[in-house]
């Protein structure tokens, strides 16, 4: 594995380099799932987390969203078999076609390193030094966020996709929200 120095040279390698290649355009009209992870009768509309998370510092408001309501589950130790019950989903899109890093082109060494940082005392120490090293980029303020392979769906091997963004950009928008079991019955509806 790379050590601090190997991996901070070959971020800025990537951040030095044509970005265009390490960058992916989500559609407008995407669509992309949040697990607020707090029961219905608790849930705040206006709630964003400023916690500390793989792709964002403390006190960077950030929400995760993913490509799939199962990667979404996965993410936050939910399955099938044990469901998120009486915890809310919402389901958002994004308004515009949107640029997104996408660590799922970065260098797999690069890759490898923040996905396989296991002690737990430097917990998303890599992916947070790549976060930093990001927002020091002249063009940081064009994109919406990461677009990353899902830590969870690859240890489940269910693959999937993260997005981790600033909800509050204008960029993407809320299209509803419900309890986890009424999410199902209308997917059970539509499909």
């Amino acid at each position: 594995m790379l050590n601090h120095e190997e991996f901070l040279t070959g971020v800025r390698d990537v951040f030095h380099s044509d970005i265009s290649q390490f960058t992916e355009t989500l559609t407008a009209g995407s669509g992309i799932i949040h697990l607020a992870n707090v029961p219905w009768e608790r849930w705040q509309p206006s709630f964003v987390s400023e916690r500390a998370g793989r792709w964002n510092l403390q006190g960077q408001p950030t929400k995760y969203f993913a490509d799939d309501l199962g990667v979404s589950l996965a993410e936050l130790g939910y399955s099938a078999t044990n469901p998120p019950i009486g915890r809310t989903v919402e389901v958002w899109q994004t308004k515009d076609q949107l640029p997104v890093i996408s660590v799922g082109r970065f260098p797999k060494e690069i890759q490898s390193a923040i996905y396989q940082e296991k002690d737990s005392t430097k917990k998303w120490e890599y992916s947070h030094l790549l976060v930093e090293e990001f927002a020091k980029q002249s063009y940081a303020r064009d994109y919406l966020g990461f677009f990353a392979p899902s830590a969870s769906g690859i240890v489940v091997r269910m693959g999937g996709l993260c997005l981790a963004a600033n909800p509050g950009l204008q960029s993407v928008e809320r299209v509803m929200a419900m309890p986890y079991e009424e999410i199902i019955q209308l997917y059970q509806k539509i499909l």
